[in-house]
């Protein structure tokens, strides 16, 4: 059984920390990674929102893999002094994809992988910001 509940995982560019202690998410992915043509480097770093489940070290075996590729296996220890919620950043990743693929984030529950987060990579028009139409001011 995990040592935590997972409340959230984002998927992003890359992860910040604040002297404040807060994170700064930097080009969060909300939808497919939309790339114009292949091969393409991608940036991976993911945060997790996380809650232990006790007082105590803990450790959490995650990987990370892409479709057709040997996964990256990554361990955090971290140490529970009290029980809440706080955020796990962990390192960017560098992924180089050939073809349209799957990049999956995966975290060990006793002997089975669950997954986490699934993210496509396909070929395509970079989706344009959203623009909203001006309007006249409101009138009292």
């Amino acid at each position: 059984m995990l040592p935590v509940e997972i409340n959230a995982v984002v998927m992003c560019d890359d992860i910040r920390r604040e002297a404040t202690g807060k994170d700064i998410l930097i080009g969060v992915y909300s939808g497919d990674v939309v790339v114009p043509s292949f091969p393409v480097q991608v940036s991976s770093a993911f945060w997790l929102d996380i809650k232990p489940k006790e007082l105590g070290p803990a450790e959490l075996e995650l990987r990370v893999s892409l479709t057709g590729k040997e996964p990256v296996v990554l361990k955090a220890g971290i140490a529970v002094h009290q029980i809440g919620n706080f955020s796990l950043s962990l390192p960017t990743l560098q992924i180089v994809a050939e073809s349209e693929s799957e990049i999956i984030l995966e975290i060990k529950d006793g002997d089975r992988w669950e997954v986490l987060k699934r993210k496509a990579i396909i070929q395509g028009e970079v989706p344009q910001a959203i623009t909203f139409a001006s309007a006249s001011p409101l009138e009292p």
